[in-house]
């Protein structure tokens, strides 16, 4: 299935692109667009295989499934124990699948990871601070993150913010005028 008008790889670098996805409410067509976008599995395996580094292929190996970043997670915390919550599961069943896999992923499968990668981690590194092997699932998601948005499966807010950052150099559309305004108000306080 080819490429979405919203939801695609394309980055939005126009105000014309950026005004054409604004005006997807909600992201309504966004996110049924995504739902029949093709995971490019090769290019997602060689991208793996040229950026996943060893430091991120130890971390997923090493990881003892203690559980001591649990409870490190207010996620986990928030969601009454949820053993899906767990840091080094999450990790686990989004990065570490795409791995063991070597890129052959689905579109399903993608979707989901994009939602534990933006909706179930802050990237916070609470985690990290408390695995006893110093593994930092921030950094891990982070990268995740980066692979994801890659592919197109990004949230539709956050494509909004990135192409407001490229067409306005802000993602707030703040005018140069504004934005000097606001630093003298701060250095008046």
């Amino acid at each position: 299935m080819p490429e979405g008008k919203f939801c695609n790889r394309r980055p939005i670098t126009t105000e014309e692109d950026l005004k054409a996805l604004l005006g997807d409410k909600g992201g309504q067509q966004y996110y049924k667009e995504m739902e029949t976008l093709e995971v490019d599995t090769v290019a997602l395996w060689d991208s793996l295989q040229k950026t996943c580094k060893s430091r991120t292929l130890t971390w997923l190996e090493i990881c003892a499934h203690c559980g001591l970043c649990a409870n490190s997670c207010f996620l986990y915390m928030a969601n009454n124990r949820d053993p899906k919550q767990v840091p080094s599961y999450k990790i686990q069943s989004t990065l570490g699948e795409m791995i063991r896999r070597k890129g052959q992923v689905d579109t399903e499968f993608m979707i989901n990871a994009m939602e534990v990668a933006w909706a179930k981690c802050t990237c916070c590194n609470r985690c990290g601070t408390y695995c006893p092997h110093g593994i930092d699932m921030g950094v891990m998601f982070s990268y995740l993150r980066g692979i994801l948005y890659a592919q197109g499966f990004v949230p539709w807010e956050l494509k909004i913010g990135a192409g407001m950052h490229r067409v306005y150099g802000a993602q707030m559309d703040v005018t140069t005028e504004d934005w000097v305004d606001t630093c003298e108000w701060m250095a008046d306080e």
